[in-house]
Order: structure tokens, then sequence, then C-alpha cells
């Protein structure tokens, strides 16, 4: 749920302190914005949805980098190679050893343990080979976004702020057609406030552009961008890399050649930590790993909870049952 107006956010900055100190009993963040959340419902008669990625891990920590060089933000060289990853002495992925891996996901993991969240309705965890993934199976979508944006959208529960590289190896498993698109979302504040990137065929207003969605329908924010991105055979992979300089507001966008931004973008209306992930706008594709890296000053996260180990996040408090990751969890 949205705080939608001032008066909700002015209630809820007075009333929090009361609320984390309520009896003998310390409640956290995330615990005291649902309990609102759950209130605001009641009154203004809307559903009351567990969605606050607003929590800062750790952006105050990290050093203003430049996204447009190779090697300032995430420092990640070409590679299209997954079989390593987390030391920067073996992991062809990381150029220098002042950079840090947030997360490394290979999609291995049971969904339900894991803290992705799901929406659409078609995915699904598969293996290629003996290499699991994870797959968008079907076009059709069941999560109804509240202005015109993607309609498939896997997202990592843990918010990432401040400098960082979000690094994805991908395919699209659609037929050719101008459109034919895969998504990759960052700064996610909730489904109305986000930044993504559209990686289509054709280049037009409305794909193969980095887009803000904030409180309207997606608004096209690229500087630069190509003629189209070549997906290929719906059985090749491809290396994805976004940069972004929360700072300067730089976005900078690479596929397969790393040492050349396909697109570029400069925007600091989202500044808060949120949450990342993948998906498409309405078409079908594969992922087989995600990664995030940030500058070195920023511990790694905890392979056990997903989180930071020196900037950890609140507990989220539990979703209910229907809202879980059954593969088309909606808002």
């Amino acid at each position: 749920m949205e705080y939608n107006s001032s008066g909700d956010r002015r209630f809820l900055g007075s009333i929090l302190p009361r609320l984390q100190s309520f009896g003998h009993i310390r409640l956290g963040n995330s615990l005291c914005q649902a309990l609102f959340a759950l209130f605001l419902g009641c009154c203004h008669g809307a559903p009351a949805v567990a969605w606050t990625p607003q929590v800062e891990t750790g952006g105050e920590h990290q050093q203003a980098q430049d996204p447009g060089k190779a090697d300032s933000v995430g420092g990640i060289v070409q590679s299209t190679d997954p079989a390593t990853a987390g030391d920067p002495q073996t992991d062809p992925w990381i150029h220098s050893a002042d950079q840090t891996v947030l997360l490394d996901s290979r999609f291995d993991e049971p969904l339900e343990e894991s803290r992705w969240r799901l929406l659409g309705g078609g995915w699904k965890q598969q293996k290629d080979g003996e290499t699991p993934i994870l797959s968008l199976t079907r076009k059709a979508s069941d999560y109804q976004p509240p202005h015109r944006s993607p309609l498939h959208l896997a997202l990592w529960q843990t918010p990432v702020g401040g400098n960082f590289s979000i690094n994805v190896i991908a395919r699209s498993t659609h037929e050719d057609y101008n459109h034919r698109d895969v998504c990759f979302f960052f700064g996610m504040q909730d489904p109305a406030h986000f930044y993504y990137v559209h990686l289509a065929k054709r280049s037009d207003p409305h794909a193969n552009q980095i887009f803000l969605v904030n409180g309207s329908d997606r608004t096209k924010i690229s500087l630069t961008t190509t003629d189209g991105t070549d997906w290929a055979g719906t059985r090749d992979w491809h290396h994805v890399r976004i940069g972004r300089n929360c700072e300067s507001g730089e976005i900078a966008v690479w596929f397969d050649d790393m040492q050349q931004p396909i697109m570029t973008a400069n925007d600091r209306t989202l500044v808060e930590p949120g949450w990342v992930g993948v998906g498409s706008f309405d078409d079908t594709a594969d992922f087989q790993r995600l990664q995030i890296v940030v500058p070195a000053q920023v511990e790694k996260a905890d392979p056990g909870s997903g989180q930071s180990e020196a900037n950890s996040a609140p507990e989220k408090e539990p979703e209910p049952e229907s809202q879980k990751n059954s593969g088309g969890g909606g808002l």
C-alpha cells in the first residue's frame, strides 16, 4: 500500500516512534509500517498489502562512482560464462578487488524458501541441461499494475541503494518481432515508483529504452539508445549489465559488450533504496543468474538471509499464503 497523502506521511512520522516502543517490545520499521498500512486500509477501504522496500541497506556508506566507466560501478568485464562467482581473484565478472558482490543468485534454491517475489503468474523454476534457471513461461499475466508498465516481474526483496551494478545472464524465448523484450528493474519503491530497462528488437518511444514509472504511465528517460537489441535465437544467452550512480543520477546499460554502453540516462527522481529484479513487459524469457555488485564499503550479503551483514534490513512481515511465491502473487 502507498501512503498517498502528505497527511498519511505526517501521521506515520508521528506515530512510528510510539509504535516502535509499544509497551516493553521493540518493533521494527517493517512491522510498524505494516500495522500502519492495515490501519489506513481500514480507514480508506483499501486492502493492506505488505510492500515496504524503502529500507536503507547501505547507500550512505557507498562512494560516488561513474557508471559510464567499465571499471567504476561494479567493475564488470565481459563474460557469458556463469561458472564462477564471488571471488575477485577468480570471478571473470569482477574487474577489481575494491568491489563487493552483494547478491549472486543462481535460481537454484526452492522459490518458496527464497526472497524472490514473483508477479504475473507465469514463473517456473526449470533447468537448461543441468543448470537451474528461472523461466517466464507465458505472455498472459494476472498482475495488473496501477499504471502502464511491465506485467511480469521477479523481484529480489532486499532493497539496494547508492551506487551499484546489476548483472544478469538472460535470454528471450519469444519468437522474433519488433517489440520482443526482456526487462530489468531497479529502485522499486512500490508498484507505482521504479525504474526499468526495456531491451527490445527495435527502438521507438515505447521500446528499447530506459523508463521511469513515477505515479503515472511509464516515461522514457533515455538520453541515448541503439536501433534495437538483438536477442538472436531463443536458446542464446546474453550478459546484461546496468550501472547506477545514485549521487549523479547516471544510468548506463551494457549488452554483451561491456566496453560500450548501449543506453544511458540521467535521473535522480527516485534515490531511496529499492528492489531490483527481472521480467518482461508481455513476452517470455529465461534467467540464469543475477548478480549485484557494489563498492567494497558495503558488506557482502548474508546468504542465509539475503541481507547485508553490516546493514541488515528489518525482517518483513509474513505475507498471506495467497501472496507468497506461487508464481503469480499479485499485489
